[in-house]
């Protein structure tokens, strides 16, 4: 008798618990007149005063003032948040936004790992690994995330239009926090995209962030119901309300118009935090990307692109599903439904875009490649798209002239990426190695340099080999390993260019010098197959646009992007001051 089938071993599943945190922020109210809460779910590990956990540490340090606030005390599930204080018992006690903010960070955290199926690491250079965070960092109108800090930094400052002298916190915004959170874990996830590049990949880290933080928010079904009440289509919860009529409110988006100046006057114009009510207003125009070049507005842009389809996919799940709950011949529906169907529209929607990034190229990313990583990677949990989000998607990136060429699409998936087709070595190596070994990895790419399209005589090095177990909705297991890669070719001029292929700018001095950067993600199937290939190399099309772009800003090398980049970033979006910094940094 032979020896028994090895058994598969699944990942184990982790135990969570439920910590309470601000909805939005302070000035949404819930019907009590107290602010509006909800839950969310973190890893059940124990924590440390402060809250401080293997991942995530609040060290709450308020460097204008040179004071340390005690730190916040949730272990053994105690909850500082759940009796519901007013707005001024949470302003006045830092242990409260220590809470907040350590359950925002933690649970977008657990969010992304979920949607990717695997531990992920930050994107420190010393490789820390645990994330601060400070809660008081500066008394300024700003928040950022610093990976020379290692840390995600919020400041606080007078409210000026206030009739009492009032603090605003950043800190105690959810959709701030979870912005800046999305801006460290995609710094983890995808390092090269810092390096200076064309307007859509520096556009994609704000418009990125900002749509992980707006369907977040999205998703608690008690904030949506408070936007129902706030458009006056609903009193409470078992109301029941017109489908018609409802239907309508959303797909012109003024369901969420009154929350969206709630959030944005909450804390206003000096961090500029009100992604919602700006993007909510873009209307479809296939011209506007080619007359936009303002990475911040272009950002805006994508974040009305998933807006738009979120509002389709809404409408979708309710006229399908609802109208049969309803009753034949009725035309109601309670408003907890209603509110149900846009929380699991923003779930899987949020879902969507965290997958997505496995599947978008590592370096000169477009929203195009945002758009079919969203489809390619939806399509592998979801085979059936009950519901249209990718028909959805694909209608609103095609509003604003984005539609994916289907040339080498083998998949008969619409906008998807294609099979990889060429014939590969896998002769030396094991399926193991191509599974959690770089250095196996890096032999499958060298040995099948040619074929994958490399530069031979540039520095290459794979950056990370991920082995990932995804569940789909109805429960099916999808195993993939996926791998990145980059190539650079330092100090670059226009020889170089014309080495590779690339034709340099016109009017371009000859002794510029500049680094050359170009890479790939690698998709394989559970059996050590490749699946996808999604590259953009040194010789690509993209490099002359890049160039030439940066060529003509005078922004080639990286030492062109400031030190703290996001801060300096959120300071032009707003036009503020730069960040006063600590000599020595935050820690």
């Amino acid at each position: 008798m032979g020896k028994p089938l090895a058994k598969a071993v699944l990942p184990a599943v982790e135990k969570t618990r439920t910590l309470t945190v601000l909805a939005e922020d302070p000035s949404v109210l819930g019907q009590n007149g107290r602010p509006l809460l909800t839950t969310v779910r973190i890893p059940d590990e124990p924590l440390l005063p402060g809250p401080r956990g293997s991942r995530i540490e609040v060290i709450d340090y308020d460097a204008a003032s040179g004071t340390f606030y005690t730190g916040a005390d949730i272990s053994d599930d105690t909850d500082l948040l759940k009796h519901g204080p007013t707005s001024a018992e949470i302003e006045r006690d830092p242990r409260l936004h220590a809470q907040h903010v350590y359950g925002v960070v933690a649970a977008t955290l657990f969010e992304f790992e979920r949607a990717l199926g695997r531990s992920l690491s930050w994107g420190f250079d010393g490789g820390s690994h645990q994330l601060k965070i400070a809660p008081h960092a500066f008394e300024e109108a700003n928040a950022f995330y610093s990976r020379e800090d290692e840390a995600l930094l919020f400041g606080y400052f007078q409210d000026g239009r206030s009739a009492r002298k009032k603090t605003v916190f950043t800190c105690l915004s959810h959709d701030i926090v979870a912005h800046e959170a999305t801006h460290a874990l995609l710094d983890g996830l995808r390092d090269q995209l810092t390096r200076p590049s064309h307007p859509q990949q520096e556009a994609f880290h704000e418009g990125y962030a900002d749509i992980i933080a707006l369907l977040s928010v999205l998703r608690g079904e008690n904030l949506i119901q408070h936007a129902l009440e706030s458009a006056k289509l609903a009193k409470h919860p078992h109301q029941r309300i017109n489908i018609d009529k409802t239907l309508t409110a959303i797909i012109s988006g003024s369901v969420l118009t009154g929350l969206a100046k709630q959030m944005g006057n909450a804390i206003g114009a000096p961090i500029r935090r009100d992604a919602l009510r700006r993007s909510i207003h873009i209307k479809p125009n296939p011209n506007l990307l080619d007359n936009t070049f303002e990475p911040h507005d272009l950002g805006e842009i994508l974040v009305a692109i998933v807006l738009q389809a979120y509002f389709k996919v809404w409408e979708s799940r309710l006229s399908g599903k609802l109208k049969k709950l309803s009753g034949k011949g009725s035309s109601t529906v309670e408003a907890w439904r209603v509110a149900e169907e846009g929380a699991k529209a923003a779930q899987h929607l949020l879902t969507m875009s965290i997958r997505a990034i496995d599947y978008m190229p590592c370096v000169h990313i477009t929203f195009e490649d945002f758009l079919r990583a969203l489809i390619t990677s939806d399509w592998q949990t979801c085979p059936d798209d009950q519901f249209g989000y990718r028909e959805q998607l694909r209608e609103a990136f095609a509003g604003f002239g984005i539609v994916p060429s289907e040339k080498r699409n083998n998949t008969g998936i619409k906008g998807a990426y294609g099979f990889h087709v060429d014939n590969l070595r896998y002769g030396q190596g094991t399926v193991d190695s191509l599974q959690w070994d770089a250095d196996g990895m890096f032999r499958f790419i060298w040995q099948n340099r040619n074929a994958l399209g490399l530069v031979s005589d540039a520095y290459t090095k794979v950056n990370s080999v991920r082995s990932l177990w995804r569940v789909a909705p109805h429960g099916q297991i999808v195993r993939e390993t996926v791998a990145e890669f980059y190539q650079l070719i330092k100090q670059a001029d226009i020889t170089t260019l014309r080495h590779l292929g690339v034709t340099p700018p016109k009017g371009m001095k000859k002794d510029r010098r500049f680094d050359l950067v170009g890479g790939g993600i690698l998709v394989f199937d559970e059996f050590g197959s490749l699946k996808f290939y999604i590259s953009n190399h040194l010789n690509s099309t993209r490099q002359g646009e890049r160039i030439a772009y940066l060529d003509k800003v005078d922004a080639l090398t990286r030492e062109a992007m400031p030190k703290h980049g996001f801060a300096v970033a959120h300071q032009r979006r707003a036009g503020l001051k730069p960040p006063t910094v600590p000599e020595g940094g935050y820690f």
